[in-house]
């Protein structure tokens, strides 16, 4: 109410105080005296002198006579605006108008000192509280600080004063002209909000509206996603209309959505379960697969066992496609006949081990001769259970066994020809022995003769000059017969006369000696007699 008061006269156009009755400066003391007086007329006039903006604000709000609260508000008004030399210091000033500015009445206050205050501080903090569309004109077009005149078009709401603003400051102010073109291009889409909002807000609900009808459920998702963020985004309230459309919408696509992901979680589960089906499957046959690479047939068949189990157990109930059953069919077949292999290595890799042990025996007895016939025999066994044995080792070992035979045989021929080469030789020295009657020398010949013949035949050398010797041996055969008999007739005569000698000596009369002496010699000589080959009468 004080406010009320101090404003309600009219502010004087010509910056001048209230006139003073006196022309005399009386003194601040006085003046306060002369307010306590009962006269009014006094009161007034020293209202027309006072300098001190409290005193002044104390007197509006207790004077009973309004001629004196007029003049009291005309004289605060006048100090406030810093135009007589007598204010108060502005900070006094500011001071005051803060705490006055803050009351609800303050609006008119605010709008005598944000046009007429001479400091621009007072000026900017009256013009926080001003409202009036003229003052804030006033204050846009012409205070002299550009700051507070860009502050003052700030706070304009109305077109009409903006659009005056811009009639006026048009070539004037460019800063000013530029604000106030940019609030009222604001306001007036402000003023458009409302129907870009219920436009937007039917597009949006149009669109979704279309997307519910597809029932694409899990495609337009994203999309119902987006909508949703554009129908929140939206700058205002849309009309209750269109949100009821939206809104039921947007719950029908909700639902059908849940629909949609529960028949995928069905759908998912049911393949979770086929795939782990398959999964097993496909376990199985790749065991199968690996089981066909097995080198052990106890192992393969004891896989092959479980697996046919297994498979059985997990599709007895289920129909397979055609070409899954065929691959499992095809890979057991497989399997059994690998088995089958495997069993048939097994047995060939024990009948090679076995036929490369007979071999080294042949290696390793100096006394057996080679038999080219019988080697190759033995080849042929050895290659035929070497092609179905799958031992590396031991078809590495039968290789080695065939190479050392075979080198065994080449060391042989060689001595087999250089023997076929000595025959000629030998069999003349036989046929001179035989001349001579010397039986020792002849049967020896007749030996070696043939145990080189025995050697050449095992070889497999095939010579026409072999055979023409064996004819000549076979010939000379019967001359050496009976040179071995006339020799074994003489023989057993003198190992007769060796036996008389023995019975005579048990009837002389010897020193032990002596008589030792002759049966050591005699023995020495049955001895010799033996030595030479000739057959004992066992008699």
């Amino acid at each position: 109410m004080i406010l009320k008061q101090i404003f309600k006269s009219p502010w004087r156009k010509d910056n001048t105080a209230i006139p003073n009755t006196t022309n005399t400066t009386i003194p601040p003391e006085l003046l306060t005296k002369q307010l306590a007086q009962t006269n009014s007329e006094m009161r007034r006039q020293a209202c027309t002198q006072l300098a001190d903006i409290e005193l002044l604000h104390n007197t509006i709000a207790a004077d009973p006579n309004p001629e004196v609260c007029a003049t009291a508000a005309s004289r605060l008004q006048y100090l406030l605006t810093g135009i007589d030399p007598a204010s108060p210091p502005l900070a006094d000033r500011l001071a005051y108008c803060e705490r006055q500015l803050q009351t609800t009445e303050s609006e008119p206050l605010a709008n005598i000192l944000s046009q007429k205050a001479q400091e621009p501080e007072l000026r900017a903090l009256a013009l926080t509280k001003v409202t009036t569309p003229t003052v804030l004109v006033e204050i846009a077009t012409n205070d002299p600080i550009a700051t507070i005149r860009l502050a003052a078009v700030e706070r304009l709401t109305d077109k009409s004063s903006l659009e005056q603003i811009l009639r006026l400051v048009r070539k004037k102010d460019k800063s000013v002209y530029k604000i106030a073109k940019q609030r009222l291009k604001t306001i007036t889409e402000q003023e458009q909000a409302p129907i870009r909002i219920q436009e937007q807000a039917q597009t949006i609900c149009n669109k979704l509206e279309r997307i519910v009808k597809r029932k694409l459920w899990g495609q337009d998702k994203s999309l119902v996603d987006i909508y949703t963020q554009e129908w929140k985004a939206l700058p205002g309230a849309p009309p209750p209309d269109i949100t009821s459309k939206f809104t039921a919408a947007l719950d029908t696509f909700h639902q059908g959505y849940a629909n949609y992901q529960a028949e995928c979680q069905a759908q998912q589960e049911l393949e979770a379960a086929n795939a782990q089906l398959q999964n097993q499957r496909h376990q199985l046959l790749e065991r199968l697969k690996t089981a066909l690479i097995s080198t052990d047939s106890n192992l393969a068949q004891t896989e092959l066992t479980a697996i046919i189990q297994e498979w059985t157990k997990i599709h007895q109930d289920i129909t397979l496609p055609k070409t899954i059953l065929q691959n499992y069919l095809d890979l057991v077949a497989n399997l059994e006949q690998h088995i089958q292999t495997l069993e048939i290595a097994t047995n060939s890799c024990q009948k090679l081990t076995d036929h490369i042990q007979q071999a080294r025996l042949w290696l390793t007895s100096k006394k057996i001769t080679l038999e080219h016939q019988q080697l190759q025999k033995w080849q042929n066994i050895g290659q035929t259970l070497s092609s179905t044995c799958q031992d590396q080792q031991i078809q590495q070992n039968y290789q080695n066994t065939r190479e050392q035979l075979q080198n065994l045989l080449t060391s042989q021929k060689e001595q087999a020809q250089t023997r076929l080469d000595q025959l000629p030789s030998k069999l003349q020295d036989l046929e001179q022995e035989l001349n001579t009657g010397i039986m020792q020398h002849a049967a020896t010949w007749h030996q070696t003769i043939r145990s080189d013949l025995a050697l050449i035949r095992s070889s497999g050398i095939a010579h026409k000059q072999c055979d023409q010797i064996e004819a000549r041996l076979h010939n000379l055969t019967p001359r050496l017969r009976e040179l071995q008999s006339w020799r074994k007739w003489g023989t057993n005569q003198h190992r007769i006369s060796m036996c008389e000698t023995l019975e005579h000596m048990l009837t002389e009369d010897l020193a032990p000696t002596l008589m030792l002496e002759k049966v050591q010699a005699l023995q020495q000589e049955w001895k010799l007699l033996n030595k030479e080959g000739n057959r004992i009468n066992e008699a």
